[in-house]
């Protein structure tokens, strides 16, 4: 719930006038939301609240997809407050349908709604709005010619008209819950609904808005995050936890501090749900993806036995540029010995995780190589999803051994829960010290604020085993090794 500013006397003194009054609230969303819906209001508003009403007011945005810590007031603006004023403001919509998980959640949006143009203020500044035509599911509003329809993700939705007019703004508002995100069937389910069923029921003057918690990293939220940042759709996505990176709050006009937070986290009773809903980290919160009986670890450097096959392979996961906002590079290193049942992989304590750009990643590579004494071949596995083909290209362009990774749709818990079954069987081992930051990323998976070195380290694992696929004799590893060497 939000708060407005009690010193605006302008703004009050403005509103007191009911044409200027009606006349603002037509013209601008937040003022709308601060005359007529000041009873949902009891925290002072937060910045990020200003950019949820520019959002509902941008027409050159077809889609926005927009996740935000649970309480945020989120529905309130995108699906009720602009909703209505869609109608009754200078947007002019004709026809909205807003669309949740539930049939519950259905009605109470419904009720709401009927709440809302129920206020007498609202009714003598932008009404009639007659209940004549008013059922269990629809809102007709002859004086604008316009309807709100409300609908449940299973309804039947095809052919929604109203009169000459198709659904000009569409509202999802949590179309996911914990149960159809948790099989790959139930994501897929979600994706084409939204693919094959929303977006052909508008036209060319369709505005769809997607409101919602990322629950699953294949979420539909998060599957439309990767399309519209990649360029493959347009649109826009935002996304508000309530602590950033450096656990500034959100909203601290209802969060004031930190103790805050705790009471809030303790209340809750469940870290998994905690990062899901208010920190938005799409974690799951089944059994831990790895546990700590599994980490085998070694320390010095291992030596291999007499004529035992010795080769390096690293793992790297780019991140897009040098910029504060980039996350960081993650760089895993492991040297393997042996060939066959008896192969073991011993991680390295040369990991990498810090911003990097193009030409530092390609430099820092190849000190990690010259470190091996270059009389052994090393391949560098590189994670490719969306654009970043680009440093195997650029690696391989410098006679590095580079191999592009694909990630192949699966989340970063799966892909990470692949590398285990080695672990376990002690074939994986850590160096101790100087892996703490992997074994941490890895035991606290999905808690913390970057993974990138789990990242890094699940791409090395999974390139060897793509690699491995491919039989190698030892006479074919001796020479990339003299390849190397001429290099």
């Amino acid at each position: 719930m939000l708060k407005m500013k009690s010193n605006e006397s302008a703004f009050n003194f403005v509103i007191k006038n009911q044409e200027t009054r009606s006349e603002l609230a037509r013209r601008n969303h937040l003022a709308f939301f601060t005359i007529y819906l000041s009873h949902f209001a009891k925290y002072r508003i937060a910045p990020f609240h200003h950019e949820f009403f520019k959002l509902t007011e941008d027409e050159n945005t077809d889609l926005a997809v927009i996740t935000a810590f649970r309480g945020s007031a989120k529905s309130t603006i995108f699906t009720l407050s602009n909703s209505i004023w869609s109608i009754v403001g200078k947007m002019q919509k004709k026809y909205v349908v807003i669309f949740s998980q539930t049939q519950e959640q259905v009605g109470q949006h419904f009720k709401n709604l009927k709440m809302i143009l129920g206020s007498p203020l609202m009714k003598a500044d932008l009404g009639p709005f007659e209940e004549d035509e008013w059922n269990a599911t629809s809102l007709y509003i002859p004086k604008y010619r316009a309807r709100i329809m409300v609908a449940s993700v299973e309804q039947k939705i095809r052919g929604f008209t109203h009169g000459e007019h198709r659904p000009d703004l569409i509202v999802l508002d949590d179309v996911e819950n914990n149960e159809s995100v948790e099989t790959q069937e139930g994501r897929d389910k979600t994706y084409r609904w939204f693919v094959t069923e929303i977006l052909p029921l508008g036209d060319s003057n369709t505005k769809c808005i997607i409101v919602g918690s990322p629950l699953h990293e294949d979420s539909l939220l998060l599957r439309l995050k990767t399309e519209i940042v990649s360029g493959k759709r347009s649109g826009v996505y935002r996304e508000f936890p309530l602590l950033d990176d450096d656990d500034n709050i959100a909203w601290p006009g209802k969060y004031s501090n930190m103790e805050a937070i705790e009471k809030l986290r303790l209340r809750i009773g469940n870290e998994f749900a905690f990062q899901r809903e208010y920190l938005l980290k799409p974690i799951d919160d089944h059994e831990p993806v790895v546990r700590s009986e599994w980490i085998h670890q070694f320390s010095g450097v291992p030596q291999p036995a007499q004529n035992e096959t010795v080769s390096y392979a690293i793992g790297v996961d780019p991140s897009l540029g040098g910029g504060d906002k980039n996350d960081p590079t993650g760089i895993v290193s492991c040297m393997i010995l042996g060939l066959g049942e008896n192969k073991r992989y011993y991680i390295l304590p040369n990991i990498i995780n810090r911003q990097m750009g193009l030409s530092e990643i390609v430099t820092t590579l190849d000190l990690i190589i010259k470190g091996f004494g270059g009389q052994y071949s090393t391949t560098i596995y590189v994670e490719e999803v969306a654009l970043q083909g680009w440093l195997t290209r650029e690696l391989q362009s410098k006679n590095f051994l580079a191999v592009g990774v694909k990630i192949h749709g699966l989340d970063k818990r799966t892909r990470l829960g692949m590398t285990t079954n080695r672990m376990q069987l002690g074939k994986i081992l850590f160096c101790n010290p100087g892996t703490d930051i992997l074994q941490n990323q890895m035991l606290k998976f999905g808690m913390l604020k970057h993974d990138d070195v789990v990242d890094a380290y699940s791409t090395l694992i999974q390139g060897i085993a793509e690699n491995e696929a491919v039989p190698q004799t030892v006479e074919m590893i001796k020479c990339v090794n003299m390849y190397r060497k001429i290099i």
